[in-house]
């Protein structure tokens, strides 16, 4: 998988809901997401589905998709690092996307593709 469909799958997992709502509301139906939620969840190719829920969401107005939000939209620069070295963090529990989520008071964050709770992980 590559980086630019594990930032798009950590965009999908952490908007999902809004994702959802907007399609709705714009009419597009929550097809397209469904259908990349069910693959990742069955462990199958998600490209084409992310293309398709990419896809759905220009078509609904979303200027950006999935594929214009990534981690990696907005560059870092050199000689900067934005997190410090030993913090604690939640990631994917399959590792099937780039998800970074900061610890917060209450429950563990859960994935929206399994909806098993993050894996806690260091930097």
């Amino acid at each position: 998988m590559t980086a630019e469909t594990r930032d798009a799958l950590a965009y999908v997992c952490a908007h999902e809901e809004r994702i959802r709502a907007d399609l709705i509301d714009e009419g597009a139906g929550p097809e397209a997401l469904d259908l990349l939620l069910a693959a990742a969840r069955e462990d199958r190719c998600v490209e084409t589905a992310l293309e398709a829920l990419h896809d759905a969401l220009l078509a609904s107005g979303d200027v950006l998709g999935v594929f214009g939000r990534g981690i990696r939209a907005v560059p870092t620069p050199l000689g900067v690092n934005r997190t410090p070295a030993g913090e604690i963090v939640y990631r994917c529990p399959g590792e099937l996307c780039a998800r970074t989520s900061w610890p917060e008071p209450g429950a563990l964050p859960r994935c929206s593709v399994s909806g098993g709770p993050l894996r806690r992980d260091r930097l």
